[in-house]
């Protein structure tokens, strides 16, 4: 009807649909319309005005998902059935819900019960290959891979007999998805750095170098075969999304910089881009665009550029990310701020970092996604770790573990070899140097196997760097190991990785006594200008004491230009000291004041430092609190 009629059966079908007991225009003292009275108002709507309605319901509870408790989001779904009791949209927000609370029994009925109402409604037995992609992306969810492969396969299989080749696009991509053609489903089963005695570096990775290469090839040629039938029914955002998964898998692949982008750029000129942008589908594709350019910056070690691309995707289409997409983007900016991303100088970033993330815990509170927990504990693990808190740091790194383990998620192993580097630094601060050593070689293992290249170069270098602590002067051996981390981070073309290598590099030059060419790695080789724009604060203040540590032995070399060296290495301590103040590293605070120390004295010689402790007030101090032993070593 027209007029003011029409307005007020728009309002009692929109209040009853909400659920909400009283009306606009309804008197106060009336009654709330009841379903059955509802009835003469549903005949007087045509059913694409009821179904619009339902429809936007529909998308205010699935925008709920994550941010209210699982009871709430299934009393707003019973409201909408018992509205409209066969409306296929309202099983299908149902099975969203149980698959959120990782609810598989409850999942699989409301996705069955889905695609019994959708095909009555409109579909036909023709549509039945849609369920079958549907049941294999829920078993994917839940980590039954094997499931999941004979689901699509099934779903090929009835989409040739339709002749429906959209629906054989969707199921290369879930083909992709399931690791067809990845090099984890090629994956070795032993090999790996130190398979022997765990003291070992990675050299066995060669022997499968061959088979990667060529499941590489068979990935990229499932993408492409899914990008082009996707073209080919204009299904727009599959095309893109199949384009996103080549520039990750390019990143992955070892690819150069520029291929990477290239592959990006293809996802501008798509038409989906050019849509209109209060698209939700746009949104989430635009948005995931920013986010695979984050992680090739991530990959590249540009992370202060990540966490611009990650920032921008909040900031531009925030409203239209999903939330697994959301928490990913809050993540990138947090793991930013370890790098001085967006944070005060005078502010510890760690903090800063987590109260980011506590935010978006608020956001979020319901969320299940493992990648919230997993980041946030890192970080706390990081810190308890800089500020000497052991006992701490070990009750986090089993949280931390114990949040990595989620099945199905897919960055499960991702995750999972996280929480293991984490490990492999706190048995490190333990001085358990042989178990470091044996779950550094397995964790190289895994992401050789996996083709984590950048996390299995981090590996690298930190079996190099036990190698280095627990050396006992013999910091030549620790050469071999680091040349290899340095050709795997060349490989992945990581500058950032690569100077971290080369700082180790410039420390065994200084174990040596051979303080111009550690001076010469720091300085000529760009690591502290690399490590300023984008490693983490901490690095940069080991450079920074490295630095000031060539700057001692120069002047105990020249007895002539002392006073001038040893200015210099003040004042490398000072911004040393900066940096470790920024994210509460004690132990490196007390060896930078070791040092003053012993300049302030004039000693030339460690080993008769003793005397000299007393003339820097602030070491009188450190003494006093009882500290001085964290760096008695």
């Amino acid at each position: 009807g027209g007029g003011g009629g029409g307005g007020d059966i728009f309002a009692k079908l929109n209040a009853k649909i909400e659920g909400t007991p009283r009306v606009p225009s309804t008197p106060a003292s009336a009654e709330p319309p009841s379903a059955v009275g509802l009835s003469p108002l549903l005949s007087m709507c045509s059913p694409s005005t009821i179904s619009d309605m339902v429809r936007k319901r529909a998308l205010n509870i699935e925008a709920s998902i994550g941010r209210i408790q699982f009871e709430e989001t299934e009393a707003a779904i019973s409201n909408l059935l018992n509205f409209h009791p066969e409306q296929a949209l309202a099983h299908y927000l149902r099975y969203l819900n149980y698959l959120h609370h990782r609810e598989f029994p409850g999942a699989l009925d409301s996705l069955h019960r889905y695609f019994d109402y959708a095909m009555v409604e409109k579909w036909g037995k023709d549509f039945v290959q849609y369920a079958i992609i549907n049941l294999a992306a829920l078993h994917h969810s839940f980590g039954h891979r094997e499931l999941s492969l004979m689901a699509t396969d099934e779903a090929v299989r009835v989409a040739q007999q339709n002749g429906d080749g959209a629906c054989v696009a969707y199921a290369l991509a879930w083909l992709h998805h399931n690791g067809v053609g990845s090099t984890a489903s090629a994956a070795p089963r032993s090999g790996g750095m130190g398979q022997a005695n765990g003291d070992g570096d990675g050299a066995s990775q060669e022997e499968h170098g061959s088979t990667q290469l060529g499941v590489t090839s068979q990935t990229e040629e499932l993408l492409e075969r899914c990008n082009a039938r996707a073209v080919e029914h204009d299904l727009n955002g599959l095309a893109a999304t199949a384009r996103l998964a080549l520039s990750i898998h390019a990143t992955k692949g070892m690819a150069r910089p520029d291929v990477v982008w290239g592959s990006l750029a293809k996802i501008g000129s798509n038409s989906i881009v050019g849509q209109d942008p209060k698209i939700v589908e746009v949104g989430i594709i635009a948005s995931r665009r920013h986010l695979v350019a984050a992680a090739a910056w991530e990959s590249f070690g540009r992370i202060k550029l990540a966490a611009a691309e990650a920032k921008v995707a909040l900031e531009s289409y925030g409203s239209a990310m999903t939330s697994q997409d959301y928490t990913l983007a809050v993540c990138k900016v947090a793991c930013g701020m370890l790098h001085g991303v967006g944070v005060e100088r005078s502010s510890n970033v760690h903090d800063a970092a987590l109260s980011t993330l506590e935010e978006l815990r608020k956001k979020y509170p319901i969320s299940v996604n493992p990648l919230l927990p997993h980041v946030y504990l890192s970080i706390l693990h990081d810190r308890e770790l800089k500020a000497g808190n052991l006992d701490k740091a070990e009750a986090v790194g089993v949280m931390l573990r114990s949040v990595s383990l989620v099945q199905g998620h897919g960055s499960g192993v991702e995750l999972w070899v996280g929480g293991c580097y984490q490990h492999v630094e706190l048995l490190a601060k333990q001085k358990l140097w042989t178990q470091a050593r044996a779950l550094c070689a397995k964790g190289n293992e895994l992401c050789a196997a996996f083709a984590l290249r950048v996390m299995q170069a981090k590996f690298m270098l930190q079996h190099a760097k036990l190698l280095f602590m627990s050396c006992k002067g013999n910091v030549v051996g620790v050469l071999p190991s680091l040349f290899r981390c340095m050709h795997l981070c060349k490989q992945v073309h990581n500058e950032t990785l690569r100077a971290s290598s080369l700082l180790l590099l410039a420390k065994v030059f200084v174990g040596l006594g051979l303080w111009k060419r550690a001076k010469g790695v720091l300085k000529d080789s760009g690591v502290i200008e690399v490590l300023t724009n984008e490693g983490e604060v901490a690095e940069l203040g080991e450079a920074w004491l490295t630095l000031a540590k060539c700057h001692v032995l120069a002047g105990g070399a020249s007895e002539g230009r002392k006073e001038f060296f040893w200015g210099k290495a003040l004042s490398n301590l000072k911004e040393a000291r900066f940096a470790y103040g920024r994210v509460g590293d004690k132990e490196g605070d007390l060896e930078c004041l070791f040092l003053e120390a012993v300049m302030k004295a004039g000693v030339e010689r460690l080993g008769g430092a003793v005397g000299a402790r007393a003339t820097s007030l602030e070491w009188k101090g450190v003494m006093g609190r009882g500290d001085a032993g964290l760096v008695a070593t």
